[in-house]
């Protein structure tokens, strides 16, 4: 076949050439069976799969998927490339995991379809037994997130510090530049005597301090 074919495609058509066929029930599936059989009637247009029907049960005909010999020579081409790259391999990595155990038990002896496939699932699930839950990834990359932005946060400069008066500081300030002539230090001593006002405490007076 000229036209390459996508990820999806590529998992069924390997699962099929392992097993030997699918039909809806056979004992795998590839995202549940309406999904493998959409993406079989595509294989099927582009000749890489046989359509057989099976049996008819009431209202539908169930069919078989088999290899074409077009087929056969697309698993051989398959087989050749380079490795999936690692950003596509979310959810086809587990089948290729699988691939690899049932390649190992076939090479041991196995060759029972039925025993394989018991096998492989076997072996994949006490290869992952300890792995962590959806739920605990999720917490992990929300930690992590959390973390990246608490130290991006730590990088970022930060606003100085604001300049406080006491009390008797700005009480000096209105002393020595209230009754100032200059503008500057008029302004210094009005500006004082305005934040003692609204902090509540009573401002010195020139009064006072003359009597």
């Amino acid at each position: 076949m000229s036209r390459s074919i996508g990820i999806t495609q590529q998992g069924i058509l390997k699962m099929i050439a392992d097993h030997g066929w699918y039909y809806p029930g056979c004992g795998w599936t590839w995202d549940g069976d309406t999904n493998c059989i959409k993406v079989c009637e595509t294989l099927v247009t582009r000749g890489l799969l046989n359509k057989i029907p099976m049996a008819i049960i009431s209202w539908r005909t169930d069919y078989r998927y088999e290899l074409t010999d077009a087929g056969t020579a697309m698993i051989r081409t398959l087989q050749r490339r380079e490795p999936v790259p690692v950003h596509l391999k979310f959810g086809y990595s587990v089948f290729v995991e699988k691939d690899a155990i049932r390649a190992r038990l076939v090479a041991e002896g196995e060759t029972d379809p039925t025993k394989l496939y018991l096998g492989v699932e076997a072996a994949y699930i006490e290869a992952h037994k300890n792995d962590y839950s959806l739920r605990q990834r999720q917490e992990e990359a929300r930690r992590k997130k959390q973390a990246e932005w608490l130290e991006e946060e730590a990088k970022k400069p930060r606003p100085p510090e604001p300049i406080l008066f006491t009390i008797d500081e700005l009480e000096r300030l209105v002393e020595h530049f209230e009754s100032a002539n200059d503008p500057v230090s008029a302004s210094i001593g009005q500006k004082a005597q305005a934040v003692l006002k609204a902090s509540g405490a009573q401002p010195p007076s020139k009064s006072s301090e003359e009597s």
